[in-house]
This record gives structure tokens, sequence and C-alpha cells, in this order.
């Protein structure tokens, strides 16, 4: 079973780099389409199986605020903002932020190269 998570592992960060290629928004059931019909020896609920269970495994990380670097591919973080004064921009008044955390993507060396060299 390991190595079967390990290739869907890779045939899910390989549609993703597919995906910023062709340069357009895919959904989650289309991204486990496009893995069904690149492997055909798969099961389609496999694939799904494989994606929800990577997509949870992220999520879970970074709310534990883990980082996950996935090396040629990037790295999923979460930076912290803290609390600040904003302005609302229709009437200027003062508006207090409170701090948040946000999840961030860094692509890496790899991924960049694969996208500016189409």
């Amino acid at each position: 079973m390991g190595k079967k998570i390990n290739f869907l592992f890779f045939c899910f960060t390989l549609c993703i780099i597919v995906i910023f290629l062709k340069n357009h928004i895919m959904t989650k059931t289309g991204l486990v389409n496009s893995i069904t019909e690149k492997q055909k020896y798969l099961d389609h609920s496999d694939i799904d199986i494989a994606c929800n269970l990577i997509l949870k495994y992220i999520g879970d990380s970074l709310i534990k605020k883990d980082r996950i670097e996935i090396r040629g591919f990037g790295s999923f973080a979460v930076h912290h903002h803290k609390a600040k004064v904003g302005r609302n921009p229709k009437t200027g008044e003062s508006v207090d932020l409170d701090e948040k955390f946000v999840p961030f993507f860094r692509p890496g060396k790899k991924l960049k190269q694969m996208v500016n060299d189409k």
C-alpha cells in the first residue's frame, strides 16, 4: 500500500505541475479525473482517496503550523500576521484588525523553471 500511495502522491504532484503549465483552474474532481485518464491501471476510487489523504495531510499539517516541503515542487507554510490598525478604504475610518495565520505556498526552483520554460 505504501508504494501505491507514494506513486499516487507523485502523480498528484505531477498533475499539479501540469495545471500550472496549462494556466487554468482545476477542481479536485478535475484533478482526480485527469490522473485517472493518465494512469489507466489505477482505480478512480483509489486516486480519489489518495488525493483526499494528501490534501487532508497538508491541511492538518498547516493547522499545526508545520511546514511541508515537496522537493522540486514547493513548500506550504503558515505566515503569522500581527494585529494592527487598518483603514476602511471607503470611509477612511480606523479599523482594528486581529492577528491571523495565513496559509502560504512558495514554488520550488524546478517548478519555477518549468513554468517559465513552457
